[in-house]
Parts: structure tokens; sequence; C-alpha cells
């Protein structure tokens, strides 16, 4: 890892001294300091870079860019590995074009907002990319590695994944589409080109300029992938259609700071029975998460309380067994509408954040309790985060 890093840094200043480029790095880390549950878990100082989560699982970061190019690696901590994580490269070749090659991948707005994606209603994989602007509008094309691909000649080509976004920029705020189109799999498991999509468009702007504010609608399609509601019958391929839209919006008062972020998400499945010509139909299911925070800040030192759901009326289906001999046995039968049994819960996170700076180092507790109380799996966890970082 020295070696890594020390080439990495003799890069950094060959480029900054060169090609007179802003380059930037920076190192962290993050671990459990503590962990219970009320199942009997106890963790003390776990190992460091073990938090996926947070900010600092890049454990070594080096972006280099100018007017016209730039590029940089990522390396993430995994417990005590050192793994690669990322790199990307982008050039302009004239104005208004940009060529790029596993930089950001598309998304409406392509950051975070209160911990929740912004762009998570469309959000295309990285790769090869080409970018286009002119008076405010931007126009993107975006292909993720191996977008066709042919094993032999007795097979069919396979259509990869890829994405158009189009956004525009004005006084007003910042509007987009993006659209993601991928291939999968029947139920059969045999490849399928274009079976699944997803599309998005989106606001993000000011409000009297004091109010932050993201809101974003989307749609999905999807038939590939594993039957989340059970694998007691079903595990063959689903067909999942979600209807997405969140809304976001923080400001600051001087020194506090708000935010608020709504999910929801209506969710249409259909999945067959396997081996069977017939399907299950559930209901359609609405989803509403909450993400509140309040924080502030002295001098250097944040304070930040939140609290999080992902779902504020989560609930399990349990699915009648019988059914699925009902209808096996009925021949006329191809989609079997299901009334699902509900288990209601409720899952949630309160939390303290607090931060500071040391010079160009930076570091961050959270004590967080997060419970369940979800059948045959309540549980509360209390833990206390650390995270430290440092930019050069």
């Amino acid at each position: 890892m020295k070696k890594i890093v020390g080439i990495l840094s003799a890069a950094a200043v060959l480029a900054a001294s060169v090609f007179a480029a802003d380059v930037s790095a920076s190192a962290g880390l993050s671990s459990t300091l503590f962990e219970s549950d009320t199942a009997g878990k106890v963790v003390v100082l776990d190992s460091l870079n073990n938090n996926k989560t947070a900010d600092y699982a890049t454990l070594f970061s080096l972006q280099c860019s100018s007017d016209v190019a730039g590029g940089g690696v990522k390396y993430w901590g995994d417990g005590d590995a050192v793994k690669f994580g990322a790199f990307n490269v982008w050039f302009k070749p004239m104005e208004g074009l940009k060529l790029s090659f596993m930089e950001n991948g598309l998304g409406l707005f392509g950051d975070k907002y209160n911990g929740y994606e912004a762009h998570a209603v469309a959000d295309v994989g990285k790769g090869y990319g080409v970018e286009y602007s002119i008076n405010g509008l931007t126009f993107n094309l975006n292909f993720v590695p191996k977008f066709v691909e042919k094993a032999n000649k007795d097979t069919s080509a396979k259509i990869g994944e890829f994405g158009l976004k189009a956004a525009y920029a004005a006084d007003f705020g910042n509007v987009a589409v993006v659209a993601d189109f991928n291939n999968g799999t029947d139920k059969d498991g045999k490849s399928v080109n274009f079976n699944s999509f997803k599309i998005g468009a989106g606001y993000s702007g000011k409000i009297a300029d004091v109010v932050d504010l993201v809101g974003t609608v989307g749609f999905q399609y999807n038939q590939s992938g594993k039957n989340h509601f059970t694998d007691k019958i079903f595990t063959s391929q689903e067909r999942l259609n979600k209807l997405l839209a969140t809304v976001s919006a923080g400001g600051n008062i001087d020194a506090l700071g708000w935010a608020v972020c709504v999910p929801a998400t209506v969710e249409f499945v259909t999945f067959p029975i396997e081996n069977e010509a017939i399907s299950y139909s559930l209901p359609a299911e609405f989803k509403l998460g909450l993400e509140v925070s309040a924080s502030y800040k002295i001098s250097n030192i944040g304070l930040k309380a939140y609290f999080k759901s992902a779902d504020l009326f989560a609930h399990d289906i349990d699915l009648d067994e019988s059914k699925k001999e009902t209808a096996k046995a009925n021949e006329n039968a191809k989609t079997i509408n299901v009334k699902e049994v509900k288990n209601n819960y409720f899952a949630g996170n309160f939390g303290v954040e607090v931060s500071g700076n040391v010079g160009a180092a930076s570091w961050k507790v959270t004590p967080d309790l997060g419970f369940t109380t979800k059948k045959d799996a309540e549980k509360t966890t209390f833990k206390i985060s650390f995270e430290t970082g440092i930019n050069f």
C-alpha cells in the first residue's frame, strides 16, 4: 500500500507541476467502536474500513483535472484488505463535447441529498460516456461495458445496459430526464434484451434562495431478479414494476441546518410459479419512507440529530401455499390474484453525529439506535461508528 500511495502521490505532484492541473487527494478510515443488540451480539473496536456505508470507506482517492481533461483512482478498505475501487478518465476534444470513461454514470443530478439518491428513479452504471452541452442544455449517452456480447456463432448477441439523459440549467433551477435500458432473463433463465428499463424526471433548485428543493418521479419495469417476497414457493424470475417519487428539502439559518426527505414507492408485482404456466399477481403495495435531521455547528464542531426509516408502514407478505395447489388444478387459470396476509412492523434508526476538524483532518462519531418489530426478528441494536479522513 505504501508503494501504491507513493506512486500516486508522485503522479499528483508531476501532474500539478507539468500540466497545471487541479489535484486533490484524500485518505480515510472507518470502523465500529462498539455494537450490541438484544440478540446478544457484542463487538468492541471492530476492523477498520468495515463500515461500507460510511463516506470514508474510500481508503485512498486521487483526482486530477484541468479545463479539458481529468481522471482519478480510488481504493477501498475492506476489513484488513485494500482493494482497487474505481477509476475514471475524461477529456474534451472540442468545445461543448466531453468523452468520459468509467466516470459518473448517469443520474438526474448525480449526487446524494440527505442520504437518499436524488436520481434513484433511473441510475445508469459507469462506462463509455458522451456528453454535449450548449446554451444550458446538456445531452448524455452512456454505454455500460460489454454493451454487445456474443459468446459464439450458435448464440444470439446480448445487448447490455445503456442510458440517455437530457438536462437544462436555468435561473429557476435544474430539470432533467433520464432513461436506462437493460437486458435480463426470462423465467427459464434465457437472455432477453431490454426486458427492464427505468425512466425518471426531476427538479433541483432553491425556494426564495433559502430552501434547497429536490423532487423526482420515475417508473421502473423489471422482469428479472430474485423474488423478494418469499423463498418458500417461488425461485424463478419475477416482474416487478414500480412508481417512485421523492421530495427532499433542506436549508440553513446561520449555524442551524435542517433537512427532510420523503421517498414513496408503489409496487406492482406479477411473478410465475416455478415450472408452471401460471402466475401470482399481488395487489399494489405502497411504501413511504422518512428521513429528518437537524444540525448545528459551533466553531469546528458539528452536531446532527436524525431519524430515518426506509418504510414507515413496513410489512411481510405471507402467501397461502394452498393457492398454489388450487392454481395447478385449474387448467384455465393463467394468473391468480392473491390477497396477501400482512404482518405489519416498524423499523427505523435514531442517531446523533458529532463531527469536527483538526487542520486538514476530519472525524465523526455516530451513536445510533436501530430497532425493528418485524415478526420473528424483533431486535434493537446500538452502534457507535467512527470515521476519520484527511484531504491533501
